[in-house]
């Protein structure tokens, strides 16, 4: 017996926070957009008949992998953010968010 879709779902969901909060603590923050959380998703439950360990293993291959290449290929600082654009099986398109600060009369 396989794993359930919408337990897969809970697992896809909670793998994804534990990573964004790991890499949060270690000073790199991601968000991470409704398009590209929904491609990621695709890509990851694809194929149920691994578990969650297939879940974890497409995690690391579609966005930890990734990200941790995009720190070192875009000179990434801590305590930058950076928004998670798109997942797609070729790679990730990310974009810094930028912050303004003003002071207003």
């Amino acid at each position: 017996d396989f794993i359930r879709e919408q337990t897969a779902l809970e697992i896809f969901d909670q793998m994804v926070a534990n990573i964004l909060e790991d890499l949060a603590a270690q000073g790199y923050a991601f968000t991470i957009g409704e398009e590209a959380a929904a491609d990621l998703r695709g890509i990851c439950l694809r194929d149920l008949s691994h578990g969650g360990r297939g879940i974890r293993n497409q995690l690391e291959a579609h966005l930890l992998n990734p990200l941790a290449r995009a720190v070192f290929d875009n000179d990434m600082r801590r305590g930058e953010t950076w928004d998670i654009l798109a997942a797609k099986r070729e790679g990730l398109t990310i974009n810094r968010t930028l912050t303004v600060n003003r002071t207003l009369p």
